[in-house]
């Protein structure tokens, strides 16, 4: 049995290479079938699904209910793909793979990657995980227990983007027009995160344009003190004073 869940965009699944989704039994099956995808790893009761699928206050008595959305789900996908976990629980099959779960092994590769400065490797690993962290979390549905995972791969996003910049710099040349994306998209969906406007600073310099690169740190200096009342910290203070001084004696 081979099923493959897609959350990262457009909710998919494929049962035996076959389509599936468009079986689904409407807005509460995909999202049950995403509440169990998320928590794969160990068996969801019963309570919790209706929880996940009717809030929180949502009273056992819509246990018939969820027995209609499983049904649907198990008729949609097959008998094997929904187990029961004793009477009042149930998971997936260990089968299923989920592509979510790729991000953080493909983040931990582009920074072991880095650390032994195979930079074309970085690249391609920091790369698949942006291309989830772009796709989003199950855009257009809203539920409380999205909120978290949504955030760790906004957070997982960030460090690809953070690592290619890195990998630019290293590599030069051309590469320093894909260093220059990834530290401006950081600056943008980060705007507080300094680790953007020092990658940034970095790409300004091996530009060979100084005077734009402290403009970066002017820029990042406003915001923190106008927003937050704090100072740049001292990674980016240090960076500053030595672009200063190189700015001083060319």
């Amino acid at each position: 049995l081979d099923v493959a869940i897609e959350l990262c965009g457009h909710l998919s699944v494929s049962v035996d290479g076959r389509g599936r989704e468009g079986d689904l039994p409407g807005r509460q099956g995909r999202l049950a079938l995403a509440h169990l995808a998320l928590n794969r790893s160990r068996a969801v009761t019963r309570e919790r699904l209706i929880g996940a699928l009717w809030g929180e206050d949502a009273s056992a008595g819509h246990g018939q209910a969820l027995n209609v959305v499983l049904s649907k789900l198990r008729r949609a996908l097959g008998p094997e793909v929904l187990e029961n976990a004793g009477e009042r629980a149930v998971q997936l099959t260990p089968a299923a793979t989920v592509d979510l779960d790729a991000a953080q092994p493909a983040l931990d590769s582009a920074f072991a990657a880095r650390d032994r400065g195979e930079w074309p490797a970085v690249v391609e690993s920091a790369g698949q995980v942006a291309a989830l962290a772009d796709a989003g979390l199950l855009p257009g549905y809203e539920a409380p227990w999205l909120e978290e995972p949504r955030r760790r791969l906004e957070e997982l996003g960030l460090q690809a983007r953070e690592l290619r910049a890195d990998a630019g710099l290293a590599m030069g040349g051309a590469e320093l027009a894909h260093a220059e994306r990834a530290a401006q998209e950081l600056v943008e969906l980060a705007p507080f995160r300094e680790s953007g406007y020092l990658l940034l600073m970095r790409v300004r310099e091996a530009q060979g344009n100084l005077v734009e690169a402290l403009r970066v740190h002017e820029r990042l200096r406003t915001l923190l003190r106008d927003e937050l009342g704090v100072a740049p910290g001292p990674q980016v203070q240090a960076e500053f004073e030595r672009l200063l001084k190189a700015e001083r004696t060319e």
